[in-house]
């Protein structure tokens, strides 16, 4: 039976319409959101588009602007996959939120801390910059306080020829006529049990007078003298510790302790050393050292270390100067103060 020309035209045009019918039905179906959940969505938006922003524009706070972000891409990819359909029920939508967040949160986390590094970097290039460019600002406004500054930070190096040069020429022929020509090894010699200095303040006044203050930590031997300090005046009576013979044999024998001490020469310099010296320097922390010092500069004692020694106390005091700077062939140098400075025991 053959079909007429009108009749196979409509069978070709119906062909095409199926198709697209059928196509359209294997789609999801758009999802329609309630007025309500719109407004919700969107105040949502509004939210965190703010606090990204805010964020961003406060700028410590890098890492919560980073999550924010994700949380922002988050609501907008799954809201969409929603609203077209493709993401059907609640549950999964709740799901597949979580697994976008962590998919955004993990994998670009790298290049993040990555970039945030290299800020970091650049913040504390800019700072040190400054920092110099502030330096080199009160240098050459008060180049004498700048000269006491390098003179303190030579001794933190332990470069003690650099700090005796900033030391007036006036001054060293003081020193060599009290202590002789090796009044330098005699200078080198006070900081032998110097560890460490902090906390260096320069405070400057008129006439080229500055205030100079910092933290000094030695590594001494203990003085038993000094931890008895604390001790009632009865507790001193009873163990006779008032008499200066008391006193003496405590500290031969503290002294005992850590280096070796026989001879009787040896003992009678360390006898006439405590002779001259008042209360408060006996019971001093760093005692021990002064001795070892004074015992060799006018004894001309070199106490030999004890083998079983004990260890070593660390003493943090505090010095203050006031020191007087003057000019000499153009340069800035210590005219007075660096000796005699008030002294307090921290630790």
């Amino acid at each position: 039976m053959v079909m007429s020309k009108k009749a196979r035209t409509t069978s070709s045009q119906t062909k095409p319409q199926h198709k697209r019918l059928a196509l359209r039905d294997r789609l999801p179906q758009a999802f329609s959101f309630a007025q309500a959940d719109k407004i919700i969505i969107l105040c949502l938006a509004v939210i965190f588009i703010g606090l990204f922003i805010y964020l961003l524009r406060v700028g410590d706070q890098p890492y919560f602007a980073y999550l924010t972000f994700c949380a922002l891409l988050t609501m907008l990819f799954v809201g969409f996959l929603r609203a077209t359909g493709i993401i059907s029920t609640s549950w999964i939508a709740i799901g597949g939120s979580a697994a976008v967040y962590v998919a955004l949160w993990y994998f670009p986390k790298d290049e993040f801390w990555k970039y945030q590094t290299r800020q970091e970097r650049q913040t504390i290039t800019e700072l040190t910059k400054e920092n110099e460019g502030l330096k080199s600002q009160i240098s050459s406004a008060d180049p004498a306080k700048n000269a006491l500054y390098a003179y303190f930070t030579a001794l933190q190096n332990r470069r003690y020829e650099e700090a005796y040069a900033l030391v007036s020429e006036a001054r060293k022929q003081e020193r060599e006529h009290e202590f002789g020509r090796d009044h330098f090894a005699q200078y080198r010699s006070a900081f032998a049990n110097t560890t460490g200095y902090d906390n260096i303040v320069i405070a400057a006044s008129q006439d080229r007078k500055y205030k100079a203050s910092y933290d000094v930590t030695d590594s001494v031997p203990r003085n038993e003298l000094y931890g008895l300090q604390k001790q009632l005046l009865s507790s001193f009576m009873a163990s006779k510790l008032l008499n200066r013979d008391a006193i003496e044999q405590v500290i031969i024998e503290n002294l005992q302790g850590y280096y070796i001490v026989r001879d009787e020469a040896t003992i009678e310099a360390i006898k006439s050393y405590i002779k001259t010296q008042n209360v408060e320097d006996v019971f001093s922390p760093i005692f021990f050292a002064t001795l070892e010092r004074s015992l060799h500069e006018h004894f001309k004692i070199n106490l030999e270390r004890n083998a079983q020694s004990p260890e070593k106390a660390n003493i943090t005091q505090h010095y203050m100067h006031e020191i007087i700077m003057v000019q000499e062939n153009g340069a800035w140098k210590i005219r007075k103060g660096l000796n005699n400075p008030v002294i307090a025991v921290l630790r």
